[in-house]
């Protein structure tokens, strides 16, 4: 086996036959218009979620079928969200840039929900991960501040943090300062 100069794998038979196989491929529907998603996560039903940046639904790959789809809803506007995590509570979590709440995606139910309350500036979060102790982190691009997101259960402002506690009581979105 070896690889030619445009990517394909060549395979050899009895050095009679030669195949061409491409290692790469375009799947799924095709999506007019650019800067529509930004990031990709891998879900527990093994389909993969790309965050809306300028899209108005999330895009849902499934790598089995080599289909694509457009679920859930979220409002129109620029550059809202940039980066995506799967949580341990099996949704995934979108990071924002320049929206004002978190996205929250559930690929069981393939709809999506906006929590948390993050204050209105652009270009704030750039990526997110899943932290051993459960909670989510946003790196800032121009926030001074680490965003810190509880994923478990739900949360509606900052001002919930003051009645948090990690045995349940409501879950909330807050800063940690660098």
């Amino acid at each position: 086996m070896a690889i030619n100069k445009t990517g394909s794998t060549i395979l050899r038979y009895d050095g009679n036959i030669v195949r061409y196989f491409s290692q790469t491929a375009l799947i799924g529907s095709v999506y007019a218009d650019q800067s529509k998603w930004y990031g990709i996560a891998s879900a527990a039903n093994g389909k993969l979620y790309c965050a809306p940046l300028n899209a108005t639904q999330v895009l849902e790959i499934d790598p089995v079928t080599g289909t694509t789809a457009l679920i859930g809803s979220v409002y129109a506007d620029a550059d809202k969200y940039i980066g995506i995590t799967s949580a341990a509570n099996g949704k995934l979590y979108c990071t924002p840039s320049n929206a004002t709440q978190v996205l929250e995606i559930d690929p069981v139910t393939r709809t999506t929900a906006l929590i948390g309350s993050v204050y209105a500036d652009t270009l704030k979060y750039v990526g997110i991960a899943s932290a051993a102790n459960g909670k989510l982190y946003c790196a800032p691009r121009d926030s001074t501040q680490v965003l810190e997101i509880n994923s478990v259960g739900r949360f509606n402002s900052f001002s919930e943090f003051f009645g948090f506690d990690e045995f349940g009581a409501p879950s909330t979105i807050y800063m940690n300062t660098l």
